[in-house]
């Protein structure tokens, strides 16, 4: 975990989860709607199987080929960030071609399609595609929080999930994160045993074994009622479900003293479901940016309200972080820009990783993410490496407040937004 900037929330899953959401087929190959959603992966690929017998290496070069010229044919910067993409396919295909498992294939194309530096580039294995659909990954279920000059913390456990089940709580003192146990090379797997030292709500030293398996990622959308009628929303996906909640809850809530909606771990979604979503804070046609082809086309993106729309109108505060991307962060954007309400952060920016992408389907199953469009904001800026600076920065969270029910973040956004 990276402790060098500000405050950094971290998913422990296992294998190459993207944050992808499912959409519909309009051909064989290729998968639309799949926009806005930042590609990230963790560094261990969790593909443990070798590939069927009948995956040649003649096989692995059809899957290269797609790939490297889908990216060809339809990446949005014909300069390709300053990549030789010629010089990429020489000294990459032979890699792929000699791979003799899909672990070993998806690292060489990975690998490639990390020196272009696009966050909504990337591959998927099929042994993990099927999980995307479903909103699972193999994964212990913790959210760490690493903080800079501060423990590390447990942020957040996910339902039914080997560590919730293992009785780690929010709060913890992380004092050795998960590693395999035994140590041994190689990615680490469903079934695999990991084991972590922590320290509890008594600061009591707690170690913790379990076994890696896969497990459901989404985390349900959440209310929290605040001191002086203000609400808090937390919802971590741009998708239909979250765009139908906050509907509910801004239409319930719509006469509170004010709302913060919580950004902190939403890494974006549907490019239509953040328009339904910004129309229930913005009560007039507003634009949220522009985005931009490689032949340098130009389309408008707004929110544009209708007879349904909440059209809250009230005091906003928005909480974003390192780990807000995508959707989140053109949501979060388009308030700032236009002055709807305060940014909050505990860190300096937010992901930095924004652009319009499609998606295809691979020879072997597995899938190919292109980033086919840049984003600018209103102003005209790009978000893409950059991400945003708030308007108000955040305290550290402590483990006492988190261990007592309390978000230190929340709680310091309130008293500055309740401020006179």
């Amino acid at each position: 975990m990276s402790h060098d900037e500000g405050q950094r929330y971290e998913n422990h899953a296992f294998g190459s989860h993207t944050f992808l959401a499912a959409a519909r087929f309009i051909t064989q190959s290729q998968i639309v709607q799949l926009v806005l959603v930042a590609v990230f992966t963790v560094p261990i690929l969790a593909s443990c199987r070798s590939m069927p017998a009948a995956y040649t290496p003649a096989g692995n070069g059809r899957v290269f080929d797609k790939v490297w010229d889908t990216v060809h044919r339809r990446f949005y910067d014909t300069n390709f960030h300053g990549v030789d993409w010629s010089a990429a396919r020489n000294l990459y295909r032979p890699q792929a071609v000699a791979a003799t498992n899909e672990t070993q294939l998806y690292l060489v194309l990975r690998e490639m399609l990390n020196s272009l530096q696009s966050s909504h580039t990337g591959v998927t294995p099929p042994s993990a595609v099927r999980r995307i659909y479903k909103d699972r990954a193999v994964n212990v279920g913790t959210v760490a929080l690493a903080q800079a000059d501060q423990p590390a913390l447990v942020f957040d456990v996910l339902p039914d999930s080997p560590a919730a089940e293992a009785g780690v709580r929010r709060g913890w003192i992380i004092v050795r994160d998960w590693e395999r146990t035994p140590k041994k090379e190689g990615p680490i797997c469903e079934g695999d045993t990991l084991s972590a030292d922590f320290l509890d709500e008594n600061d009591q030293l707690r170690s913790v074994q379990v076994v890696l398996r896969e497990i459901s990622t989404g985390y349900p959308p959440t209310v929290q009622a605040l001191p002086e009628g203000w609400i808090c929303l937390r919802f971590d996906e741009f998708n239909a479900g979250a765009s139908r909640w906050l509907h509910r809850q801004l239409r319930r809530h719509r006469q509170s003293a004010g709302i913060l909606i919580d950004l902190r771990l939403n890494r974006g979604g549907y490019r239509y479901q953040l328009a339904r979503i910004a129309r229930q804070l913005f009560p007039t046609n507003t634009s949220l940016g522009t985005f931009v082809t490689r032949k340098n086309g130009v389309r408008e993106f707004a929110s544009r309200p209708h007879w349904a729309s909440i059209g809250y109108d009230g005091p906003l505060g928005i909480l974003v972080s390192k780990n807000t991307a995508s959707s989140a962060e053109i949501l979060a954007g388009a308030v700032q820009s236009h002055r709807r309400g305060t940014l909050f952060s505990p860190g300096p920016k937010t992901a930095g990783a924004v652009a319009g992408s499609l998606t295809w389907m691979l020879p072997d199953g597995g899938r190919l993410s292109v980033a086919i469009e840049a984003y600018q904001t209103p102003e005209g800026h790009s978000l893409e490496g950059e991400g945003l600076h708030p308007d108000r920065k955040l305290p550290p969270i402590t483990a006492a407040d988190l261990r007592s029910g309390v978000d230190t973040h929340v709680k310091a956004a309130l008293e500055i937004m309740k401020a006179p």
